[in-house]
């Protein structure tokens, strides 16, 4: 429900965009539309500043209902914003609400997840944010042919994030947490309670718990100039306790960083304007005559076919992302979708004559899409939950999210400002070959190294850790390329 709420609150954006440039006469400022439509990334930056720290102390579940609050606060100023500057203040509460699903729910599914299962757990916020993206799509076409406005878009999220509030409420909490704050009898029941009762597995998986939670916190109060995380405490101490830990959160920000680049958000909040320049709303319009009194309805129809092919691949990637592995599925989706990206940039450049643009530029979306979510859509998060160790990972998730935040709001910002500066298709050329610089670059001299697999909750930590290679080499190779 989180994931499908936020993947909803950034979807609709793109929709309100359509009819907010024209309420607030903005067709001529780029950059403020580029603003409002990062303003909710810039919030999530302070979002996942704080997420980690409210994780670590309060617990993941109430980080999570806090989050639900914040997205219904940051709606409902949205709704009634009668100028930019509210609506800016609406988008920017929202997005700290972002902050807080990014950080606690890629910590607790790492955390609640039974082991043989993990990946495709970690999986799962990728496909609830794709549904909510999708639903999004759908919601604002219905919004713009029943003659609404950008407030009936953004008053939705409000209705969502009280069914948001009333899930969490239900679900128990991580049981590594509750163990943690020493919180025992707790920590049994809620493990119970996520593996459907007491059975021997669920025993054997509690002494394995209970293990690893005790060397980590012998680890943490081995350390000279920390203090141990449990009872409240907060794990940024943790980050640095070690090299293993700091090379760790290397290679998930450098993730966090090469799926940001790849340009995904500037696809998000800004194909429907992207396809009405290749004029695919013409192959719509021909199927459909009545839309043509509907312009806005007609490109989002249009990004909703480029981006409904996505879904099933996310299925696809939850079976392969135990059985392949992590590294394997980085190494061989990644070159198709910089391909796919540098696609699309050539359609954009065709002559508006070329018969074949619009179907070119339609197909190079939805192949990126697909190829995002079998690499750089799930992975950065599902590495940096199972990478680094327990009292670290609320602030190693916070420092990890909020370097994709960043970057997040540097490349929604700048889009359509590069866009009317050196055109559409040269922006996009420059996403595509930064993906495939930072592919060669840090991923591929890491070839003889068989990667980040089935790595235990937490390194080193438990009987049951695997990795299938050796992590050193690898983040060697990641910093030395």
């Amino acid at each position: 429900m989180c994931g499908l709420l936020r993947g909803f609150d950034t979807g609709i954006i793109a929709g309100a965009l359509l009819l907010i440039s024209s309420a607030f006469h903005l067709e001529d400022s780029p950059g403020q539309l580029g603003i409002i439509a990062t303003s909710a990334t810039i919030g999530a930056v302070l979002g996942t500043a704080i997420a980690g720290r409210v994780a670590d102390t309060l617990g993941r579940k109430r980080a999570l209902l806090l989050g639900a609050v914040l997205s219904c606060l940051g709606s409902c100023v949205c709704t009634a914003a009668s100028t930019v500057s509210a609506l800016l203040v609406g988008r920017v509460v929202s997005g700290v609400a972002f902050g807080f699903y990014s950080t606690a729910v890629n910590v607790h599914l790492a955390e609640c997840a039974a082991p043989a299962s993990r990946g495709a757990l970690l999986t799962l916020p990728q496909v609830a944010v794709s549904s909510g993206i999708a639903l999004s799509y759908l919601y604002s076409v219905i919004v713009i042919l029943w003659g609404g406005g950008f407030r009936a878009m953004l008053a939705a999220s409000s209705v969502m994030s009280v069914g948001v509030a009333f899930s969490v409420w239900l679900m128990p909490e991580s049981p590594r947490w509750l163990l943690q704050e020493g919180r025992g009898e707790d920590a049994k029941e809620a493990l119970c309670q996520l593996r459907g009762g007491p059975t021997k597995a669920v025993e054997l998986e509690w002494s394995e718990l209970a293990s690893s939670t005790r060397r980590s916190e012998v680890a943490s109060a081995g350390d000279k100039g920390g203090r141990s995380v449990g009872k409240g405490g907060w794990g940024l101490h943790a980050l640095f306790r070690e090299r293993s830990v700091v090379r760790s959160l290397a290679v998930c920000c450098t993730l966090q960083a090469l799926q940001q680049l790849s340009g995904i958000n500037a696809i998000i909040y800004f194909t429907p304007q992207v396809l009405q320049e290749a004029g695919t709303c013409s192959m719509f319009t021909t199927l459909l005559p009545s839309l043509r009194r509907h312009p806005s309805a007609c490109s989002l129809l249009a990004t909703l076919a480029s981006y409904l092919p996505k879904l099933p691949a996310i299925l696809l990637a939850m079976y392969l992302v135990d059985r392949v592995g992590r590294r394997m599925l980085l190494l061989t989706m990644m070159p198709p979708l910089a391909g796919s990206l540098a696609a699309l940039a050539v359609s954009l450049s065709l002559p508006q004559s070329c018969w074949y643009r619009s179907q070119m530029a339609l197909l190079s979306l939805s192949v990126y899409g697909i190829f995002f979510v079998l690499s750089l859509g799930p992975m950065p998060n599902m590495i940096t939950g199972e990478l680094l160790p327990t009292d670290a990972r609320g602030a190693g998730m916070s420092v990890s999210v909020g370097v994709q935040w960043v970057l997040s709001s540097l490349v929604s910002v700048s889009f359509p400002i590069l866009c009317s500066s050196i055109g559409t298709g040269p922006t996009f050329m420059c996403y595509s070959a930064i993906g495939l610089r930072l592919v060669l670059r840090p991923v591929v001299p890491a070839r003889d190294v068989r990667g980040f697999t089935r790595v235990a909750p937490a390194v080193g930590e438990g009987k049951g850790e695997k990795t299938d290679g050796n992590l050193d080499q690898a983040l060697q190779a990641l910093q030395g390329s």
